[in-house]
């Protein structure tokens, strides 16, 4: 008798966890089927939980007024906001700003000290490429050196060590008043041709159209004149 008792017991819980099951089932069409993916793997059923979570509607809602990082986000959004779209303002020389670029700048300056000192550096170099004092213009290098080599700026830490080994060919284009400009116009060249020709079957090709191009040879073709050479 007591063991036919726990035969009923055991079936009556047994239809009510099932009735409760279909129950739950029947309040979305799909449980049924992430219920199946559950039990062949749990990643199928992360994945749409996932993604029912994002299509599910949320309320936006007012940070709290002790929330500290929602304080710090909004807190670097009003800072950001403040020097946003200054890279133009950034790249033009101090005697050219217009007041409200220079309005601009007042406000990197109090608000970013690193940015507006890495806008002085730029500035200070410029300047001393324009210096026709060689003297001058070594004392004026070697305290931008000292300065960049201490602005904790890695983009100036680079260019220090940059400019530190070629310093003497620095000083010698503001002494001789020379450039590399010619070479990197012809290397500009040089480029342009091997685009032109998408590449070229060997070596001795791309010399002879860089000699056609780069220098004054001149090809005589029919029903065509020659230009003048213009005297160096």
């Amino acid at each position: 008798t007591v063991h036919a008792g726990l035969q009923t017991a055991s079936m009556s819980l047994r239809q009510t966890a099932n009735a409760a099951l279909t129950l739950f089932m029947s309040w979305n069409g799909q449980w049924k089927h992430w219920m199946k993916s559950a039990s062949t793997g749990g990643v199928p059923l992360i994945r749409k939980l996932r993604r029912w979570n994002r299509l599910t509607p949320q309320k936006r809602r007012r940070p709290k007024t002790d929330d500290n990082v929602a304080a710090a986000i909004q807190a670097a959004r009003d800072k950001a906001s403040d020097i946003k779209n200054s890279a133009y303002v950034l790249g033009k020389a101090p005697e050219h700003l217009t007041e409200k670029q220079q309005i601009r700048l007042d406000i990197i300056q109090a608000n970013d000290p690193q940015l507006y000192r890495a806008y002085r550096l730029k500035g200070s170099l410029r300047l001393l490429l324009k210096s026709t004092d060689v003297e001058r213009a070594e004392a004026d290098l070697k305290h931008w050196l000292f300065w960049a080599g201490h602005s904790r700026i890695p983009a100036f830490k680079d260019l220090y060590h940059k400019i530190k080994r070629n310093k003497e060919h620095i000083l010698n284009t503001i002494r001789y008043g020379l450039s590399n400009a010619r070479i990197e116009a012809t290397n500009n060249k040089i480029k342009l041709i091997i685009r032109k020709a998408y590449g070229f079957r060997n070596i001795k090709n791309m010399i002879d159209m860089v000699y056609l191009v780069c220098s004054d040879i001149q090809v005589p073709l029919p029903n065509r004149k020659l230009k003048q050479l213009r005297p160096a």
